[in-house]
């Protein structure tokens, strides 16, 4: 069809699995298992100002780094694949989600708040509610992982306090839901 690709993934509370979706130039109608809404780029749907849900570039464009800056990020990120997972861990040693996200970006000049609850609560950085950028810090409930274009993340998977089966690696942002998407790179 020649149009650009995308998609749409649910943040803060919108909580909903999209299962089809029409979009245009200002928005989407999106069809969830919760129902069908029509939702405008930027606009919130919950109370608090912050649900809704923000544009996922995809293709070939938007699979590599274009800038230094994404340069670098993805070189830090690469640094740290495969280092195992440690609750609490900071450094190659070992380190938790927030730990190696905090890392990459302390590398980049950018100091973060220790824990992926404070990087998702801190006044740092802005809230992105529009489209989804490389470098950008998605963070969950409990977890948190850097955004590397098309769909992909880098983070700590297979971890939690309980185990240490997990190490650093590349992922995607499928199936994810109640992210708020933090800005902290320029």
């Amino acid at each position: 069809s020649g149009g650009a690709r995308e998609c749409y993934m649910p943040w803060n509370g919108a909580g909903a699995a999209v299962t089809a979706l029409l979009a245009d130039k200002e928005g989407a109608f999106i069809a969830t298992d919760k129902g069908v809404q029509r939702i405008v780029l930027g606009q919130p749907t919950e109370t608090d100002g912050y649900g809704g849900y923000v544009r996922v570039p995809l293709g070939d464009d938007y699979a590599y780094p274009r800038s230094d800056r994404e340069q670098q990020l993805l070189a830090g990120i690469d640094e740290w694949q495969g280092v195992p997972y440690r609750w609490g861990g900071q450094t190659k040693a070992g380190a938790d989600c927030s730990g190696f996200v905090g890392a990459v970006h302390r590398s980049l000049g950018v100091n973060l708040p220790r824990t992926s609850k404070q990087m998702g609560e801190t006044r740092m950085g802005a809230r992105v509610r529009d489209e989804l950028r490389y470098g950008d810090t998605l963070v969950y409930p409990g977890h948190v992982a850097l955004y590397i274009g098309n769909g992909r993340t880098g983070e700590t998977v297979g971890g939690s306090s309980t185990s240490t089966n997990g190490s650093v690696s590349k992922s995607t942002i499928w199936r994810r839901r109640n992210v708020i998407v933090k800005r902290f790179l320029p």
